[in-house]
């Protein structure tokens, strides 16, 4: 699966084509299977999977590129300390074979997963539970700043860790996957000052210069968007410069200038709510991966993942030191990685 992203300086027009302004892609656009599509095949064919309503407006916008960024800042800037709960229902259509090969099955694999996650300043604490072999098994995951604390009640295991173990000493064990919370319920890049100089970091990617405003509002579910595009990225934002809200994003990605840009990813956000911070934020989000390397003859265009996240609880700013404690409970036998040695924690 190829995850590099290639932003062409181009705004696809309602042909499907690059404008007369900007460079031509040197390969049509591929859509879903691998079948050459214009853009507007590719949007109609996402809209009906993915049963968004849409439709085309002749309203001018009212906010402009900087006014939404400024906007999109506010709101990243609100998102310290979150507290969540969820649940993430994904389906891999795609797995790597030992000879390093991709291969497809159908049907696909399903992960039906609830989440707790709470952050706070590199501190995290993660329960995870799911149904494993007819049983339901909870995992957690915690670093308190000096430790990360690993138990699983399906054979009563644990893991003491301590920073430095892993990673080369630059994040505790397990912060990777607990950073990637937030990922999943479909915010990109966040909080610290490294992430917000990645494009991924949505202020930073509006003010790229890249991104140009299409002449009309879209309306996505009742609500007027407006639509900025570079042409391999296009994203459908509310028309409020009260108020932030991504209602869409649509990726393309190519394997090198000699291959066909390819639809990569598409990400859908709905049932937005007002939270406690003031910010909208989604709660479901479904996201979907499409294998872009046409090597892959059996997979190209078509969905590798894809992930579907309801969340059932968000707060921001209201996390406490004590919430990322956690004790192994009695009977648990315990790794220990940071005095090495292994140990049981009695009953008794």
């Amino acid at each position: 699966m190829v995850w590099a992203i290639i932003i062409l300086c181009a705004v696809i027009g309602d042909d499907g084509q690059a404008a007369s302004t900007s460079p031509q892609p040197k390969a049509p656009l591929t859509g879903l299977d691998g079948k050459p599509s214009t853009y507007n095949e590719i949007i109609d064919s996402l809209n009906e999977m993915f049963g968004q309503s849409i439709k085309q407006t002749e309203i001018v916008p009212t906010c402009s590129i900087e006014e939404i960024a400024r906007c999109a800042e506010d709101w990243y800037s609100k998102l310290n300390k979150p507290q969540m709960k969820f649940r993430s229902v994904e389906e891999s259509f795609a797995f790597s074979r030992s000879d390093g090969s991709i291969e497809y099955r159908n049907p696909p694999k399903r992960s039906d997963r609830t989440f707790e996650f709470s952050e706070l300043d590199q501190k995290f604490k993660c329960i995870m539970k799911k149904v494993n072999r007819g049983k339901l098994v909870t995992d957690i995951t915690t670093f308190d700043g000096l430790s990360t604390k690993q138990f699983s009640d399906d054979q009563a295991m644990g893991d003491l860790i301590g920073i430095g173990t892993r990673h080369r000493d630059r994040f505790p064990a397990g912060y990777a996957e607990g950073h990637q919370m937030l990922s999943k319920v479909g915010v990109t890049e966040y909080g610290d000052d490294r992430s917000k100089e990645s494009y991924s970091y949505l202020p930073k990617c509006l003010r790229s210069s890249l991104f140009k405003v299409q002449p009309f509002l879209v309306e996505v579910d009742g609500v007027q968007c407006i639509v900025i595009s570079t042409g391999a990225t296009t994203i459908w934002i509310d028309d409020n410069k009260e108020s932030f809200a991504v209602r869409r994003w649509l990726q393309f990605a190519r394997v090198s200038d000699q291959q066909p840009l390819a639809i990569s990813c598409f990400k859908v956000f709905q049932q937005h709510q007002t939270v406690n911070s003031g910010v909208r934020f989604p709660y479901y989000t479904r996201i979907a991966c499409f294998e872009t390397n046409p090597k892959e003859s059996r997979g190209f265009g078509k969905i590798y993942l894809d992930r579907t996240c309801m969340l059932d609880s968000v707060t921001f700013g209201e996390v406490a030191d004590a919430d990322f404690s956690f004790n192994f409970p009695l009977g648990t036998f315990i790794d220990d990685r940071v005095e090495n040695k292994s140990y049981m924690i009695p009953l008794r």
